[in-house]
């Protein structure tokens, strides 16, 4: 399958695990699809081993589901300061509703949790 022309959300704050975040990111960019890091944490981010900088193209207020065809969580210790956003849990149960991909990898599936997506259902992460 190519994701050529393919337009996916990266879901990630501070203390990322790095090599989650970063495969994700490079693979999803080999693969040629766009890909946007989105954040509720200001600036540039720190991973859980101390890796920095690692910018955040765009601010998770400004993002809308619609414009993207998935959306990929890293794990680390990023998905409990992400399932604290208001805007990050709505943004994730409009691609639920829009019958989009989610991808949520490793502690990523808290995320998916607290956005109360799960129930129900058989999930991996």
């Amino acid at each position: 399958m190519s994701l050529k022309g393919k337009k996916i959300l990266v879901l990630a704050d501070n203390y990322f695990e790095e090599s989650e975040l970063i495969y994700s990111v490079y693979r999803l960019r080999e693969e040629e699809a766009e890909v946007v890091v989105a954040s509720p944490a200001k600036g540039p981010l720190t991973g859980k081993n101390h890796m920095h900088p690692f910018p955040v193209d765009e601010s998770v207020d400004n993002i809308n589901s619609e414009s993207f065809d998935g959306v990929v969580i890293p794990g680390g210790f990023a998905p409990d300061l992400l399932r604290r956003s208001k805007r990050v849990l709505d943004l994730v149960r409009e691609f639920n509703e829009q019958k989009k991909p989610i991808a949520a990898v490793c502690h990523g599936g808290w995320v998916l949790i607290s956005a109360g997506i799960v129930n129900g259902r058989k999930a991996t992460s």
